[in-house]
C-alpha cells in the first residue's frame, strides 16, 4: 500500500511540471559582472611639502641693474614620491592655488636658471607667490628633474603631454619638465628611450622650485613681505 501511494504522488508531480512547461519562456539571461579597480596610489612631498626661503632683510630686494626686472631668489629642491599598491601608469599635474597673484612673466621679467643656463618666461608655467598691500609679489616655477628620477628603483626617462593642445602626444622631457600652473601638462615616466607611459609601483621625482619677486621699490622698502605660494599636485591615472 505504501508503495502505491508513493508512486501515485510522483505521477501527479510529473504531470504538474509537464503542464507548466507548455507556457514556459524559451530563453533566459546570462549576466557577466566584475569590477576592475585602479591601483591605489599616494603622492607625498618631502619636508611636508614646504619650500622655505627663510627670513631675509627687505634690502636684498633692491631693483636689479641688469637681466630680469625681477629679483631672483634662487632654487630650492623638494622630492615627490608616488607609492602604488600595484603597478600602474599614473602621471602628475599641478594646479596653482594662487594663480591670480602671479606677476606677468616675459622676456624681460623672467625667472632665471629654472634649469641651469636657461631662463623661464613661459606664462603658463608661472605660479603665484601671493600679494602684499594688493601688489603681486612674484612668481615661481616647478620643474621635474631627470637627475635622481627613478621608477621602482631604476633610472627612467621623463615624458610630458600638454592636454591643452589639440592632438598633443607624449614627448621626451629629460632636460627638465616644467609643470603648467593650470594642470594642463601631465608629467610621468617611460622606459629609457621610449615615450610611452610605463607601469610602476614606486616613483621618485625630484622637483626644483625657482622663485623671483618684484623689487622693494614696487612692494615697499618698509613692508614685511611674506611669500604665500600654494599649489596642488594631483595624480592622473593614464
Amino acid at each position: 500500500m505504501f508503495s502505491k501511494k508513493s508512486l501515485s504522488a510522483l505521477c501527479v508531480c510529473a504531470a504538474i511540471v509537464s503542464a507548466a512547461g507548455v507556457n514556459a519562456a524559451t530563453d533566459t539571461t546570462l549576466t557577466v559582472k566584475g569590477t576592475f579597480v585602479p591601483a591605489a596610489c599616494t603622492p607625498e612631498l618631502s619636508n611636508s611639502g614646504v619650500v622655505d626661503y627663510g627670513s631675509m632683510n627687505n634690502s636684498v630686494l633692491g631693483k636689479p641693474i641688469s637681466g630680469s626686472t625681477l629679483v631672483q631668489l634662487g632654487k630650492k629642491s623638494i622630492t615627490l614620491t608616488v607609492s602604488c599598491d600595484a603597478a600602474t601608469s599614473v602621471g602628475i599635474v599641478a594646479k596653482d592655488n594662487r594663480a591670480s597673484s602671479k606677476v606677468e612673466i616675459s622676456s624681460s621679467a623672467y625667472i632665471a636658471d629654472y634649469i641651469p643656463g636657461q631662463n623661464m618666461s613661459t606664462e603658463s608655467a608661472a605660479f603665484g607667490l601671493g600679494t602684499v598691500n594688493d601688489m603681486k609679489i612674484g612668481a615661481y616655477s616647478v620643474t621635474a628633474m631627470k637627475d635622481g628620477l627613478t621608477a621602482d628603483g631604476a633610472a627612467v626617462d621623463m615624458i610630458v603631454k600638454n592636454t591643452g593642445s589639440a592632438n598633443s602626444s607624449w614627448e621626451n622631457a629629460n632636460s627638465g619638465a616644467l609643470y603648467y600652473s593650470d594642470a594642463t601638462r601631465i608629467v610621468t615616466v617611460a622606459e629609457t628611450g621610449k615615450t610611452t607611459p610605463m607601469l610602476f609601483k614606486d616613483l621618485v621625482m625630484p622637483l626644483d622650485i625657482v622663485s623671483a619677486v618684484q623689487d622693494n621699490g614696487v612692494l615697499g622698502a618698509g613692508t614685511k613681505i611674506e611669500l604665500d605660494g600654494n599649489a596642488t599636485l594631483s595624480l592622473v591615472y593614464l
